[in-house]
């Protein structure tokens, strides 16, 4: 997440309460076939946000989807963020909590309900897990590096919980240019990783904005000529905004892995999310409008997207699909109820 430093505020003070929801009309279909299990109303996102200072140095930053379903019943599931953080100067910042994860590009660091939709990597990947980190910024706030350790999010798919995730994250804001880099290695039983290097740039001209995010990955496991550009995840934004009530933005993404196929029997050694044989694409529009003005200008959002899969996609989790079409119509309120 971008590292956002402001003036010192008295203690016990709320600077966000927030209520966040989206609602939608989904239309799915696979090669000109509705598939009704998928099509129709739906509530997407219920989230509830709070972030404040309990004193000069110490905060804390929490946001929960109340909707999120919890097949084993912990309630943490549904939570994003859980942070308390410790800052002691304007430069350094200590977090421990749920955090998001610190992978690099400007498309995994979009919030949920503003993502819409992304590529096939990222579809299942949980970008959300308990740990610590430290940030530290240079002075002119601009240069943020960001280390962590959190639970990797390899976990899920590999039924270990005693496995880690190590992020080395670098944010950099010079203007017209922004970057989100990082390199992270992701433990998928103890001792053995995926790691991955990511490289995420963004260019601002004028009422112009273009995004390009790309992702390496290989597993140490792999053969070495196969840990680069054998595995990747390339995801391409273009934003155009005629005004200040319309934003009408262009997004594609490209995963494929050529690396040699795992012969064992589990995935263990090397992409599960991405598995060898894949090579997907995805290709969409969005549009969204904001009829407010004034300083709640933000609190109501209309969108409508579309976008359409194509490729072979291995994964056990599904993800693209070929031949898939997807259609979004819906609205988003956001009510931050410390705001003035």
């Amino acid at each position: 997440m971008l590292f956002i430093v402001g003036r010192p505020v008295s203690a016990q003070k709320i600077t966000k309460a927030s209520v966040e929801l989206r609602a939608d009309y989904v239309y799915d279909g696979i090669d000109g076939k509705t598939i009704d299990q998928k099509t129709g109303f739906q509530g997407t996102f219920f989230n509830l946000c709070f972030a404040g200072k309990v004193s000069e140095h110490f905060g804390f930053d929490i946001r929960h989807r109340v909707n999120k379903a919890s097949l084993d019943k912990n309630f943490f599931n549904g939570t994003d963020k859980a942070l308390m953080y410790y800052m002691p100067t304007e430069q350094w910042k200590f977090q421990v909590g749920k955090h998001s994860i610190g992978v690099g590009g400007f498309d995994y660091d979009t919030a949920p309900i503003d993502l819409y939709y992304t590529g096939q990597y990222c579809i299942d990947l949980s970008c959300f897990e308990w740990g610590a980190s430290i940030e530290f910024a240079l002075k002119n706030q601009k240069d943020v590096f960001h280390l962590e350790m959190v639970q990797s999010p390899y976990r899920y798919y590999y039924s270990k919980n005693n496995v880690y995730g190590y992020s080395l994250k670098y944010t950099g804001m010079h203007g017209l240019v922004n970057m989100i880099h990082s390199i992270n290695m992701f433990e998928t039983e103890p001792g053995k990783f995926m790691n991955m290097i990511v490289l995420g740039h963004q260019i601002n001209l004028g009422n112009w904005c273009l995004e390009a995010d790309f992702l390496n990955k290989a597993s140490l496991n792999n053969k070495s000529s196969d840990y680069f550009f054998k595995n990747i995840s390339l995801v391409g934004k273009l934003k155009y905004r005629p005004n200040k009530h319309f934003l009408l933005s262009c997004k594609c993404s490209y995963d494929v892995n050529k690396a040699e196929a795992n012969t064992l029997t589990t995935y263990v050694d090397y992409d599960y999310l991405v598995p060898s044989g894949t090579e997907c694409g995805r290709v969409g529009g969005i549009v969204e409008y904001w009829p407010l003005n004034g300083k709640r200008k933000d609190a109501v959002r209309l969108h409508a997207l579309a976008y359409w899969d194509s490729g072979k996609n291995t994964c056990e989790l599904g993800g693209c699909i070929d031949k898939q079409f997807f259609m979004f119509v819906g609205a988003t309120l956001r009510i931050d109820f410390a705001r003035k």
